[in-house]
């Protein structure tokens, strides 16, 4: 969904701002990326979990706690499943956050 900002000046001049998806305004462009390399196997869980830890602490997902991983934990493996559809439009950012919100709260995921 698209949202049109308009500014009304005082002398009754509207002034077109931006058109902004609501989308867009939760999660950068480079954690989609860094998903789309995760997904396709070619980054570490290391590279996924850093965007995962932004989304965090900027308040996108709301967690209960996390773990935090050591060296030996690994993302289990079907996670990457949610992120290459995510990745590719299959699923919808909400989908995404509330699915990534899951899996921490549950500690599946780890940061």
């Amino acid at each position: 969904m698209t949202v049109l900002f308009s500014i009304f000046l005082l002398s009754g001049i509207s002034v077109l701002v931006q058109s902004i998806s609501a989308e867009e305004l939760l999660i950068p462009d480079w954690i989609r990326f860094v998903a789309t390399q995760w997904s396709g196997v070619k980054d570490s869980d290391h590279e996924f979990l850093v965007g995962i830890q932004y989304l965090v602490s900027s308040n996108v997902i709301n967690v209960n706690s996390w773990e935090y991983m050591t060296d030996s934990y690994q993302t289990p493996s079907w996670t990457r499943d949610i992120a290459w559809w995510w990745a590719y439009g299959e699923i919808s950012d909400d989908d995404f956050i509330n699915s990534m919100q899951y899996l921490i709260n549950q500690g599946i995921i780890r940061l």
